[in-house]
């Protein structure tokens, strides 16, 4: 990837973020969260994991053609 281009991305990723939807949580909720997510992926349980995520989250990897990329299940 050109730098430029990854210059793009990030602040595209910015803005979103900026603009996305930010709404406060108590500290409780977020110990819950955090809890529930390490729980999941210590176990390896996938399906709890997604279960975490808003439905429209997406992952993309690039090991750049010089390191093994996270696989999709």
């Amino acid at each position: 990837m050109e730098e430029a281009n990854a210059r793009q991305l990030v602040s595209r990723a910015r803005k979103h973020i900026a603009d996305g939807r930010c709404t406060s949580v108590s500290s409780n909720e977020q110990r819950r969260f955090l809890e529930a997510f390490i729980g999941a992926a210590q176990t390896g349980d996938m399906v709890a994991l997604e279960g975490l995520f808003a439905e429209d989250v997406v992952s993309y990897t690039d090991g750049g053609g010089f390191v093994p990329a996270a696989l999709s299940f």
